[in-house]
C-alpha cells in the first residue's frame, strides 16, 4: 500500500500556561493532490502511536477506501496535562481551539468546518476530548472517548448543550468502557462503568446522537486499540 508521511511540529501556547510540546502530523498518501482534508486531534497521542499502532491502522484503513483521507494530529502528553483535562479546562479550550486549530489550518490541507473535525483521548483525555466538543461545537462538532473520566462539569455541559438546537443536531459522540474498568475514579467516585452509563443515559435524554458500548475489558491500552479502526469508521467511514 502506499503509505502516508508523518511531519513534526512545535506547539507553544502563547495564551496559556500549557507547556510547549511536539506534535506529529500525519498526511496520507498522496497529499499533495488532496484539499479540505477531515482533521483528527488526539489527546496523548505519541501513547496512541506506540500502544494503539494508529499510524499502521490509518494507512490501511485509507488504502482499503474504509475512510476518507484525513490530516491526523498527534499531541503529546506533558506533565502536568492531566490538570488541564480535568481542572483548569477553560486553558485547555483556549490552547487547543483558538491556538493549535488555527495554527493547522494554517500549515495545512484542511477543511475549516467543526463538522470535519474530530477530537479524542482515553480516560481523562476522552473527559476533555467529550467536553470540548460539548462546550465547543463551534470548533468541533465530533468527539470520541475510551473509558473517559466523567465529572460534574461533563454532566453540566451535556444539560447545555441539550438547550442549545444545533448542537444537538450536528454533534456526534462515541465512548466506550470496560466492564472490568477503573472501580472508582469517576462522577461521586463511582466506578468507571456506572459513571459512563449514567453519562451515555444523560447524553439520551439530552438528545444528543451518540454511541456507547460496553466491553468486556478493562483500562488499558491493550483494550482501546482494540477499537481505533471502528471509531475512524464511524467518524470518517466511506
Amino acid at each position: 500500500i502506499n503509505y502516508g508521511t508523518v511531519d513534526s511540529l512545535l506547539f507553544k501556547s502563547e495564551q496559556t500556561s500549557m507547556q510547549p510540546r511536539m506534535l506529529k502530523i500525519y498526511k496520507p498518501a498522496g497529499y499533495d493532490s488532496l484539499a479540505e482534508l477531515p482533521t483528527i486531534f488526539i489527546n496523548d497521542g505519541f501513547k496512541a502511536i506506540e500502544y494503539c499502532y494508529y499510524i499502521n491502522v490509518l494507512d490501511n484503513l485509507i488504502a482499503d477506501k474504509k475512510i476518507k483521507p484525513v490530516l491526523v494530529v498527534f499531541i503529546n502528553f506533558v506533565e502536568g496535562d492531566q490538570n488541564y483535562f480535568l481542572n483548569k479546562t477553560d486553558e485547555y479550550f483556549t490552547a487547543v481551539c483558538n491556538e493549535l486549530v488555527p495554527l493547522i489550518d494554517a500549515n495545512f490541507k484542511t477543511s475549516k468546518k467543526a463538522k470535519d473535525r474530530l477530537l479524542t483521548g482515553i480516560s481523562a483525555g476522552a473527559h476533555i476530548s467529550l467536553l470540548t466538543a460539548l462546550k465547543k461545537s463551534n470548533v468541533f462538532l465530533n468527539a470520541a472517548g475510551q473509558s473517559p473520566t466523567t465529572t460534574e462539569e461533563l454532566f453540566d455541559a451535556v444539560n447545555s448543550a441539550s438547550l442549545e438546537p444545533h448542537t444537538k443536531k450536528e454533534l456526534r459522540l462515541y465512548f466506550d468502557v470496560g466492564r472490568f474498568d477503573l472501580v472508582q475514579g469517576g462522577i461521586n467516585n463511582h466506578s468507571f462503568l456506572y459513571s459512563n452509563q449514567l453519562l451515555s443515559k444523560e447524553i439520551r435524554k439530552a438528545g444528543i446522537y451518540h454511541n456507547f458500548k460496553i466491553i468486556n475489558d478493562g483500562h488499558e491500552w491493550a483494550n482501546w486499540r482494540e477499537r481505533v479502526d471502528e471509531i475512524l469508521i464511524y467518524f470518517f467511514g466511506i
